[in-house]
């Protein structure tokens, strides 16, 4: 299956950030990077590397909100887990914004539209 534009930079954003804490991601990597060569190839006039920079962007905040969450830490202060559950879900909007924008300069037809998610 092949994949969009944004979802090519999403992917590879979050392989990065796994790469960044350690974690091998060598298969799942060079696909990724080939696909954002043949984007480059294909659309020379765009900077893909600031798109990926900013899906690296938003994708690092949002693993550092749920992250203690994910790890317990927060269990007893429900406040803080609602805070952090609508500050994600804001960067989840901006995330499908970029992804969006991304998948329109790469010239394709894919609108992501999240249903039943709250970054709709």
């Amino acid at each position: 299956m092949r994949m969009s534009a944004g979802d090519v930079l999403d992917r590879l954003s979050i392989v990065l950030l796994k790469f960044r804490n350690g974690v091998r991601m060598d298969r799942e990597m060079e696909p990724l990077m080939d696909s954002l060569l043949t984007l480059m190839y294909r659309n020379p006039d765009v900077d893909w590397m600031r798109y990926l920079y900013r899906l690296y962007e938003v994708n690092e905040k949002i693993w550092a909100l749920e992250a203690a969450v994910r790890n317990g830490m927060l269990d007893k202060d429900l406040e803080e887990v609602g805070r952090r559950a609508v500050e994600i879900r804001n960067l989840n909007r901006e995330r499908v914004g970029i992804r969006n924008e991304v998948n329109f300069l790469a010239g394709e037809s894919v609108h992501e539209v999240k249903k039943d998610h709250g970054s709709e």
